[in-house]
């Protein structure tokens, strides 16, 4: 693993995790949202899915065609992403038992989020931080909860340029 996401990946643990939650947001590219029922519902939504997993299809379809051997080789990145943040993991889960979130809804999808964080900085060399890194990182670092997207669907041709979007935050 790479230094620069082994020091992503420490800068993590001082994050104010989810201290900001609820809070007002003035940024009019995103949506604040005000319960963690409705950070669950966006976060559920069919559109945010997708959309996370197109941007992952996306960027392993550039590290794939920029150096096969390094896109093969993710999965060990990835079990010592999930070794190194393992306490942080734990608190997380914590977290989220304490603000009311449901685990399937909140736990899995920021641990998603976390390792896909670590990937595109792991092969930042090869294609641009395209969604995790620039868009989602910004909230998770400032303490809060990005839950969701105000945009279309993403075809699963979409090629990587985002039409006009807002994210949901809470």
């Amino acid at each position: 693993m790479l230094d620069r996401t082994q020091a992503i990946l420490r800068d993590m643990e001082a994050w104010p995790w989810f201290e900001h939650v609820g809070a007002p947001i003035r940024d009019p590219a995103v949506i604040a949202v005000s319960s963690s029922e409705e950070a669950v519902e966006c976060h559920r939504s069919y559109v945010w899915e997708c959309l996370r997993l197109q941007v992952r299809n996306v960027n392993y379809r550039a590290y794939n065609a920029r150096d096969w051997h390094r896109a093969q080789g993710l999965n060990p990145v990835v079990m010592g992403v999930e070794q190194i943040l393992e306490p942080l993991f734990r608190r997380i889960r914590a977290l989220g038992e304490r603000l009311s979130l449901p685990e399937g809804a909140f736990y899995y999808q920021v641990r998603w989020d976390l390792i896909a964080i670590a990937v595109e900085t792991e092969l930042a060399d090869l294609s641009p931080p395209l969604f995790s890194v620039p868009v989602v990182l910004p909230w998770y670092r400032a303490g809060s909860f990005p839950c969701g997207w105000d945009g279309p669907i993403l075809d699963t041709d979409w090629k990587g340029v985002f039409p006009p979007y807002r994210l949901f935050v809470y």
